[in-house]
């Protein structure tokens, strides 16, 4: 993790040496995608080829949830929760189509840490439950294919998607009742 840090460290101060350049660009944006993932992005660099970092949450969102049988009996009380960070780092490149309308690409980089949790309530049939906490670690490597549009100095929009491949491991443990049922 320190060596990352270092290299990281070392690639921004190295990308300050572009401030002195005309076609410097600085961009602070908002990204998201549905209404329950967001975050900021700043994008600083070369008009046409600028790096970017950013910060976004994941599904910060809490899920309950009531079953019952033909009897009205009650099967299952439960809440689950999902919720994580992820940090970005990319470069971006944008080729002009036409006047103030740029096709953008490149390669991006995602560190994602989310934990996901179960906890099911005694109800009337059962007199155990069930609860679970997993947390998932996430390394994203992608690449962006996307449109953006400069309306003028101050606003820029972008849309874009990034395919891409991931690495994921994942730890965590189920428990029943009091007993652990599985550790991961």
């Amino acid at each position: 993790m320190r060596k990352i840090l270092i290299a990281m460290a070392s690639v921004l101060m190295s990308l300050c040496l572009f401030a002195k350049q005309p076609d410097c660009v600085k961009e602070i944006g908002l990204s998201f995608s549905s209404l329950d993932n967001f975050g900021a992005t700043f994008k600083f660099g070369r008009e046409k080829s600028p790096w970017k970092i950013g910060a976004f949450t994941l599904s910060d969102q809490w899920v309950k949830e009531k079953t019952f049988n033909l009897d009205g009996l009650e099967l299952i009380n439960m809440n689950q929760n999902y919720k994580g960070l992820g940090l970005q780092i990319g470069k971006e490149f944008r080729n002009k189509i036409i006047d103030n309308v740029y096709f953008t690409f490149g390669p991006d980089y995602n560190l994602i840490n989310y934990s996901m949790g179960y906890k099911e309530q005694e109800n009337e049939i059962s007199d155990h439950k069930i609860n679970y906490n997993i947390k998932y670690y996430i390394h994203e490597f992608g690449f962006n294919l996307g449109a953006t549009y400069v309306y003028n100095d101050k606003i820029v929009l972008q849309a874009f998607m990034i395919p891409g491949i991931y690495y994921m491991k994942a730890s965590g443990k189920f428990v029943e009742g009091n007993n652990l049922i599985e550790s991961i």
